[in-house]
């Protein structure tokens, strides 16, 4: 892995922890006790949760920076150099999909949920492992069709395709 990808894993990794805290007052605050809000914002740091969130996270920015850019400089990409990048960036969708649902049952039921509704938390968690075994299959399997060149070129194309960009 080249130097410029652990500097920017690196960074990601600063940028994350640094923003925490501002974005959990931004979210929270009115919800932290009035005496000492910052302090009950600091006390993330002290979770293992947040600590693995964050290596998580961290590790998916990694394999990602991981793709091979030797389809750049001409040189022949092995399709398993592939696969990392596919199951992580499936993960990542995955992740988000999970989190929209969260973030819908937090907005439905204002954090009053009845606790026999717990099936609403387990289906984000099944269509996000859902949505990640499709991404990965999706794009695993052109990725076995296609040549690596073709592929990223192909998946450009799409993106363009029905953006403001094609204007």
């Amino acid at each position: 892995m080249k130097r410029w990808a652990l500097l920017v894993a690196a960074l990601y990794l600063v940028i994350l922890v640094a923003l925490t805290v501002p974005v959990l007052l931004a979210a929270f605050g009115s919800e932290l006790s009035v005496d000492s809000p910052l302090d009950q914002a600091l006390r993330v740091y002290a979770e293992a949760p947040y600590w693995i969130w964050v290596i998580v996270m961290v590790a998916c920015q990694l394999a990602l920076l991981s793709v091979p850019v030797r389809v750049a400089s001409r040189r022949p990409v092995t399709r398993s150099a592939i696969w990392p990048t596919i199951l992580v960036a499936g993960l990542m969708m995955g992740i988000l999909v999970t989190a929209a649902f969260v973030a819908i049952d937090e907005f439905v039921y204002r954090g009053e949920r009845e606790a026999d509704n717990d099936w609403i938390g387990w289906s984000g968690v099944a269509a996000g492992l859902a949505t990640w075994g499709i991404w990965a299959f999706v794009f695993g399997r052109a990725a076995k069709v296609e040549a690596p060149r073709d592929l990223g070129a192909r998946q450009c194309r799409l993106l363009f395709r029905g953006s403001i960009l094609e204007l």
